[in-house]
């Protein structure tokens, strides 16, 4: 479902009203269905062809609600995989980095930012490198509020994602290399009939819910 340029505040709050309500269904899940699922993504996305084929692989940390990335994030770097995780340094949707860690431990002596999500101190970012700018990831999971099955994607407002994506597409694409591969990782609640879309947007290439793999068009 595509909007035209007219329709930018109905679409605004159409995408207001599906995150309030795709929220308030993930709130009433009980912490066992949580964990459950959050391990069937894990196995499904450490599974995936794509992944095995990717050396550089950006992966959110969760905030509360979300499926829990951390058994992925320690699956990724057993498989000896280049990890990047987010770090946002301001409030503009180009102030996010993401930026590679070498263990779990690392990880977890990160401060909680405002969201509660795991992230690098402000100081020690600052002098990292983006891996967005260097080309370097090859495959990034995704979070989301809502997904479809035609792997659209719904973000959570602020734009981060939009932007790196849009960055690291730029970038591979002026290096020749193939576009970054895009995966959701959601709970089955989190499936919608369709997202509003705007002509720009950018579908993912595959969502994994629980134990299912919704593949997008371009695969």
């Amino acid at each position: 479902l595509v909007m035209s340029a007219a329709g930018d505040v109905f679409l605004r709050e159409a995408k207001a009203a599906m995150r309030r309500a795709v929220r308030s269904t993930v709130r009433s899940m009980s912490d066992e269905d949580r964990i459950r699922l959050s391990a069937a993504v894990t196995q499904r996305a450490l599974e995936l062809p794509a992944l095995q084929k990717a050396t550089g692989v950006s992966v959110f940390l969760s905030m509360p609600g979300e499926v829990d990335t951390s058994q992925l994030v320690a699956g990724l770097l057993a498989a000896g995989k280049e990890v990047y995780v987010p770090k946002v340094l301001g409030r503009d949707r180009h102030d996010m980095k993401m930026i590679r860690v070498v263990s779990a431990a690392a990880i977890k002596s990160f401060p909680l930012n405002k969201w509660g999500i795991p992230e690098m101190p402000d100081e020690e970012a600052q002098n990292q490198a983006c891996g967005a700018e260097s080309g370097s990831i090859d495959l990034v999971f995704c979070p989301g509020a809502a997904f479809d099955a035609s792997c659209a994607r719904l973000g959570h407002g602020k734009g981060y994602y939009d932007t790196f994506i849009e960055r690291a597409d730029t970038v591979r694409t002026a290096k020749t290399l193939p576009l970054t591969v895009l995966v959701g990782v959601a709970f089955p609640e989190q499936i919608v009939e369709a997202i509003p879309m705007e002509a720009h947007d950018r579908r993912l290439d595959l969502v994994i819910s629980g134990s299912e793999v919704l593949v997008g068009a371009s695969r």
